[in-house]
């Protein structure tokens, strides 16, 4: 078993509290995690570590742990327990394109360590279809007339992002090499914490998470444990 420390904040879309994973930065746009998803989706579908979310590199990798762990079973529900809207295609072209300008206006820190050059792999009918309908979607929600030499950025960044989605299936595959291995203990980390969501009372809170083996379990931690 694992053993990851939570503690229940704020955030500026709820008055109510959510978990956090403790010790690790709050990226622009965070979210306190209300039902359990996010924390799941942190743990098991990020494959650097949980202080490398936040940049867009990372979080297009991401969405190859996603496939690998979620949608290649048609499970991809973030933030309830019920399924999902649209194509498995159609929502993860909707985080590429989100992405594009946050990856345009970043540094080369957020741009992504190293030089990927893939290759394809099981899951290239899905990711092409992605990149096809991002690139469909990109002029049409931002403003080509900011950017200069607007097609140029579009391609490096759709080249980019699918190295990426591989290399994060690849990453995800191996740490679950069973094919429902990862889904199923991403049901049970998000039930787990969602249902400690309950006994949530203030801000500060602290919880420990247990998970491992298809198993999770959320319990608070009192001052005398320390």
């Amino acid at each position: 078993m694992r053993y990851i420390e939570l503690i229940t904040t704020g955030d500026d879309y709820d008055h109510e509290p959510g978990f956090h994973i403790a010790n690790t930065p709050k990226y622009e746009g965070f979210m306190a995690d209300r039902t359990g998803a996010m924390i799941a989706h942190d743990l098991l579908e990020h494959q650097n570590g949980a202080r490398e979310i936040g940049p867009v590199w990372d979080e297009l990798e991401a969405l190859g742990g996603i496939h690998w762990v979620r949608s290649q079973h048609g499970t991809f529900a973030r933030n309830d327990r019920h399924g999902m809207n649209g194509t498995i295609e159609s929502n993860l072209a909707s985080d590429v394109t989100r992405m594009f300008s946050e990856w345009c206006w970043t540094d080369d820190h957020w741009r992504g360590p190293g030089h990927l050059n893939t290759r394809p792999c099981d899951f290239d009918e899905t990711f092409k279809e992605v990149i096809d309908i991002a690139r469909y979607d990109i002029p049409r929600e931002v403003d080509m007339a900011d950017y200069e030499n607007f097609d140029e950025l579009v391609n490096r960044y759709l080249d980019m992002a699918l190295h990426r989605m591989r290399a994060g299936l690849r990453k995800a595959k191996r740490r679950f090499p069973g094919s429902y291995q990862g889904l199923d203990l991403f049901v049970a980390i998000r039930d787990a914490v969602g249902d400690a969501a309950k006994q949530i009372d203030y801000e500060g809170q602290r919880f420990r998470l247990a998970y491992g083996n298809g198993n999770a379990q959320v319990y608070p931690i009192y001052e005398e444990d320390y």
